[in-house]
């Protein structure tokens, strides 16, 4: 985690990190967390319930990386342990809120995570994942953007839906449709 060492209090701290440097970091996160957490501490138990669910959702992930699908019961699985790590997240973010303490800054991609529990029926996340965060919004900005000319507001939200539903099914079909 870092922070500006002379203002630490100022921002949310930030784990700096590209995807695949992290991507099994929880696991290792969480056994050092195990060792000095207080399991007596109404907020530790609540961080290690979090990060828990969190690399049960990893795990998940990692078990299935070429099913289009994650299989039962992994994937209820999954979907109940992301919703219990984005609970988690959100109450000890306004706890520590509420007691002036930047912990646990919830962001457009808890948004994303939640969106990802309810599409995982039907996707597994990993084939979803590559869509989210900055290049989805700079994506979505240009398709966006392109739609809206000549259009009513409500045109231009159809037509953005059609262009992206076009893309994403020639994705499936196997081509590079983001050259």
């Amino acid at each position: 985690m870092f922070t500006d060492p002379r203002h630490p209090n100022d921002e949310y701290p930030k784990l700096k990190g590209k995807g695949a440097e992290l991507r099994h970091l929880g696991k290792a996160l969480l056994a050092v967390w195990l060792k000095h957490a207080n399991p007596h501490d109404r907020k530790h138990a609540m961080v290690t319930a979090a990060m828990e669910a969190s690399v049960a959702c990893e795990q998940a992930l990692s078990d299935h990386p070429n099913c289009s699908v994650l299989p039962e019961p992994d994937r209820s699985d999954f979907e109940h342990n992301l919703w219990s790590f984005l609970a988690y997240f959100q109450a000890l973010h306004s706890m520590c809120k509420d007691q002036g303490v930047l912990l646990f800054s919830v962001t457009i991609k808890a948004h994303m995570l939640a969106h990802t529990a309810m599409q995982s029926e039907y996707m597994n996340p990993v084939e979803g994942w590559c869509f989210m965060g900055e290049d989805m919004m700079h994506f979505m900005r240009q398709l966006t953007s392109a739609s809206c000319k000549g259009n009513t507001p409500m045109a231009a939200a159809r037509k953005v839906v059609q262009r992206w539903s076009m893309g994403f099914d020639a994705r499936l079909k196997g081509h590079d449709v983001f050259k």
